[in-house]
């Protein structure tokens, strides 16, 4: 009955161990090419108890900057699989009204 939350999945290895312990697993990934990987390792595990979220929480809704950090001005993430990509936006859900959702407050 437990619920793992996890924002920032990336390619799923703490959304594999969690859900391999039975949670429900409810995974936030805003990289288009992680969450590619990451949906990926959900389907060839057979996993069915998680759900996965191509979003990056945030402070309102809308639209952000994403990229690897890596020539652009938004920081240097080691975890980008976008490397050399530049930015993107992607879709943002604040987090203030995600966190009301039931699974959230579990």
């Amino acid at each position: 009955g437990d619920v793992y939350i996890d924002i920032g999945a990336w390619i799923g290895p703490t959304v594999l161990a969690a859900a391999s312990t039975g949670c429900t697993v409810h995974a936030y990934e805003p990289d288009p090419v992680a969450f590619a990987e990451l949906s990926a390792n959900i389907q060839v595990n057979e996993i069915d108890c998680i759900t996965l979220n191509n979003v990056a929480l945030f402070d309102r809704n809308g639209e952000m900057s994403f990229g690897s950090g890596r020539g652009d001005t938004l920081g240097n993430s080691i975890s980008s699989l976008m490397n050399g990509q530049g930015s993107i936006q992607v879709p943002v859900r604040d987090i203030a009204n995600e966190s009301t959702q039931s699974f959230f407050k579990r």
